[in-house]
């Protein structure tokens, strides 16, 4: 019989965090152990209102410091019942201090990182299944996508296809971010940028703001030739999902070596731009990525998830409770450094 688990995330669609939750409760909503029960939220009203209509055994969390400033973690555990949380901008000096994780059992998708705490799960990156219906563009074309910001490269994207190409498009998907450029100012004004540093005639820039969902991005990347992401050193910052969709796209990824694609800079022959072209990473296809769709897997994570709550509930299993007495909110441990929600 299978054991229901609440999948708690916040309702905020333009949103990294959210789009990666979705991801992972379409994967494990094929589990034939637990049912998991979707709960957007933004209050503990909201959340005891989920919990009551659900019933669940356990909670799982789509946890970020930033998406829940009402509900901070002693709310949720204030709940009741055993809880796990799926943990964004986890840092190896976060997962060998227990103390400092704001829940007691959390898994992360950092396949590069330590393991040394028993409560903490590593699993692997969620690549959706896709197969690439589009044929290859006539003209090269090199894209990027993702909440735009000063971080990303996109002018030094730029640079760099108008270094190697004398006839190409570049297509930039830069939607706005509902947590840090709402209105979309710096979205647009980095499209301006951008197209201000364009000087070869045979180069061309299109830029689109709609926010997509995961399908579409994925079939906005698999209509490029590339895809490339520039993004700049930032010291403590989790994993960019930006790549894997770009993987399971099914056309050749080009990154710099950053800590943020540090799960994928192992890759052979090199994808990274500081040690090859553009033109000689899009000539060597998609080979170097190839090991890792094929270990990157569904069937591993909803393992993980499996053994995760397993854990949880054996610890202290569920018993239907009445939502206890919330405490105050408290502010955000210092370890947090609270920054722009980005894919």
């Amino acid at each position: 019989m299978q054991r229901t688990v609440l999948f708690v995330t916040h309702p905020q669609r333009a949103c990294g965090v959210h789009q990666f939750g979705l991801q992972i409760l379409e994967i494990l909503s094929c589990s034939a152990r637990y049912r998991f029960v979707p709960a957007a939220i933004a209050t503990v009203g909201e959340l005891e209102a989920a919990i009551t209509a659900a019933r669940p055994d356990a909670m799982l969390v789509n946890w970020h410091p930033i998406t829940f400033p009402a509900v901070p973690p002693r709310a949720f555990r204030a709940m009741g019942l055993p809880i796990a949380a799926l943990m964004h901008e986890i840092t190896d000096a976060m997962v060998q201090d227990p103390a400092v994780l704001p829940f007691d059992h959390c898994i992360d998708h950092d396949p590069s990182g330590r393991r040394d705490n028993p409560r903490f799960v590593r699993s692997c990156r969620p690549l959706p299944a896709y197969t690439n219906p589009f044929a290859p563009p006539p003209l090269p074309t090199i894209g990027t996508f993702g909440f735009a910001g000063p971080t990303k490269g996109l002018e030094d994207l730029v640079l760099r296809v108008q270094e190697e190409f004398d006839e190409c498009l570049i297509r930039m998907a830069l939607p706005f971010n509902a947590f840090g450029d709402p209105d979309g100012t710096e979205s647009r004004t980095l499209a301006r940028r951008c197209r201000a540093l364009l000087t070869k005639p045979g180069v061309r820039l299109e830029v689109s703001h709609e926010f997509r969902s995961i399908p579409r991005v994925l079939d906005f990347l698999a209509r490029n030739s590339l895809n490339a992401f520039f993004y700049v050193e930032q010291e403590g910052r989790g994993i960019s999902s930006a790549v894997d969709l770009a993987i399971a796209a099914g056309r050749p990824v080009a990154v710099r070596r950053t800590s943020m694609f540090r799960h994928v800079v192992a890759a052979s022959p090199s994808i990274c731009v500081e040690e090859r072209s553009l033109q000689d990473i899009l000539a060597a296809g998609t080979a170097p990525l190839e090991p890792l769709r094929a270990a990157w897997t569904h069937d591993r994570i909803r393992a993980d998830y499996e053994t995760l709550l397993d854990d949880v509930l054996a610890e202290r299993p569920s018993a239907s409770p009445e939502p206890a007495p919330v405490p105050a909110p408290v502010p955000p441990r210092r370890w947090w450094r609270l920054q722009r929600l980005t894919t």
